[in-house]
């Protein structure tokens, strides 16, 4: 019988090696503190691209040839703002879907096109998925699932769904067969079933 599998999305604080796991608590701080850090530094790096981008628009429209090749500088304004939720994050993502909601404070093009936000995201890479799952059950979806589809459901701003059968030998929940796990990059969370 076939199970959601709800897998969070990779666009959070979590980095290359997985859940922040570590024997001293000092070291889960510095741990932490880095992947802060990181997160800060790749949020700063999505805003100074996207201002690039925007001035660029503004001043390139003289010389077509240059805005030709500056592909985020040729996106109008209201996608341009989707993409940077988007490339900034789920919390971010969350934001845009908030404000696609407030048409007393965007202009109308600006709340369509970050509409796209709530329910038309691109899902992340199957590596990313078999990741998470592998840093939060210790072993892959190969190995825990007879059957785990890699193109998923549906895709959100903090995860995506993938179908997945698990054999009625090794049941989850209290309905064999049956079964919804959520898997989340952050360490205190964990399985449910």
């Amino acid at each position: 019988m076939p199970t959601a599998v709800i897998v969070s999305s990779p666009r959070t604080f979590e980095d290359e090696s997985g859940a922040i796991i570590a024997d001293d608590e000092g070291m889960a701080d510095v741990k932490t503190l880095a992947l802060n850090v990181r997160r800060l530094l790749h949020i700063l790096r999505v805003l100074i691209a996207h201002l690039a981008a925007h001035l660029a628009a503004r001043h390139l429209a003289r010389w077509p040839r240059l805005l030709r090749r500056a592909k985020l500088a040729r996106l109008p304004g209201p996608v341009r703002l989707r993409r940077l939720f988007e490339d900034a994050g789920g919390g971010f993502i969350k934001f845009g879907q908030i404000l696609a909601l407030q048409s007393d404070l965007l202009p109308l093009e600006y709340c369509n096109e970050l509409f796209n936000l709530l329910d038309r995201l691109a899902p992340f890479p199957f590596a990313d998925v078999e990741r998470v799952v592998r840093n939060e059950l210790g072993r892959t979806p190969a190995e825990i699932f007879d059957r785990f589809e890699v193109e998923p459901l549906s895709a959100a701003s903090i995860g995506q769904v993938h179908v997945a059968e698990l054999a009625a030998r090794r049941p989850t929940s209290s309905s064999p067969g049956t079964s919804a796990w959520s898997c989340s990059p952050w360490p205190s969370s964990g399985a449910s079933g």
